[in-house]
């Protein structure tokens, strides 16, 4: 995985700082490096970060015909900048149909706080009959029941 919150101390005039890559540009032809923004920060002030889910496994509500749904692909961390990880590893494989992870349910490293909602499903195993749509709209709405179709007139 890319390590997109990496830190890096630069030799400026004798000063050391630490950096984070803000923002990196590259020719659109052969993907060479033009230019590199870096963002500067404290090691001992606390700061927000932006961490990928690795989801691990194989669901096994999957196996059973049930779908995947990811919610949230990453997750939104607040720490110290060397505390925070690279990933969050997130395993999927005891998730049955019906079934779903919460960012309450998330393994936190030590002095971690999760920004996002606790009850925001980061991944869930839907009925393959349950459309995609029927669950988000389950989910913006803090409701557990499908929300019902209408039919069209012919």
């Amino acid at each position: 995985m890319q390590r997109r919150n990496a830190i890096f101390s630069l030799d400026i005039d004798g000063a050391k700082r630490h950096v984070m890559v803000k923002e990196i540009q590259t020719k659109p032809v052969d993907d060479s490096l033009l230019h590199v923004d870096f963002h500067e920060i404290k090691l001992d002030t606390p700061t927000t970060f932006e961490v990928p889910l690795k989801f691990n496994g194989k669901a096994k509500g999957v196996d059973l015909g049930g779908e995947l749904h990811i919610g949230l692909p990453t997750v939104t961390l607040q720490g110290l900048p060397l505390d925070i990880p690279d990933y969050i590893e997130v395993d999927i494989s005891a998730l049955n149909i019906g079934d779903q992870i919460t960012c309450s349910t998330l393994a936190m490293p030590a002095n971690i706080e999760i920004k996002n909602d606790k009850d925001a499903i980061c991944i869930a195993v839907i009925h393959a009959t349950v459309k995609a749509s029927d669950f988000e709209n389950e989910e913006a709405e803090g409701e557990t029941a499908a929300q019902p179709e209408t039919e069209k007139a012919e």
